[in-house]
């Protein structure tokens, strides 16, 4: 954002009006995915609703990354030009509880995803 302020919407899944609201107010998205299922699906219905001035990318959260599922969703999504920021290892935490510290696995496994959105927003 031109202002250099920088806001996180963590919007619920199936809920397109707040999806809605929170794209208009961002220009950088991030789509927390998982492999196969239903995923596919709900990850394209949420790029078809971005605008072009929209910057995002895939996070794919609870990976097996050892598995052919895996490699085959993150190969599938980049074949598509749809760019994947990071993976989030399966039981990966991020914090003990609301009011607790996060912990360093959990921030060490989204540095990945952090150093993409800097990309993004240099």
């Amino acid at each position: 954002m031109a202002d250099g302020l920088s806001i996180i919407i963590d919007t619920p899944r199936g809920s397109e009006r707040l999806l809605r609201a929170a794209l208009d107010a961002v220009d950088v998205v991030i789509i927390p995915t998982r492999v196969g299922g239903v995923e596919v699906s709900r990850v394209q219905a949420t790029i078809a609703m971005l605008s072009p001035h929209h910057h995002y990318g895939l996070v794919i959260v609870a990976a097996r990354q050892n598995t052919r599922d895996f490699r085959d969703t993150r190969d599938g999504w980049q074949d598509a030009g749809v760019e994947v920021w990071g993976t989030v290892p399966e039981r990966v935490g991020i914090a003990a509880g609301p009011n607790e510290r996060l912990l360093a696995g959990g921030l060490t496994a989204y540095r990945e995803v952090f150093n993409a959105v800097l990309g993004v927003k240099a």
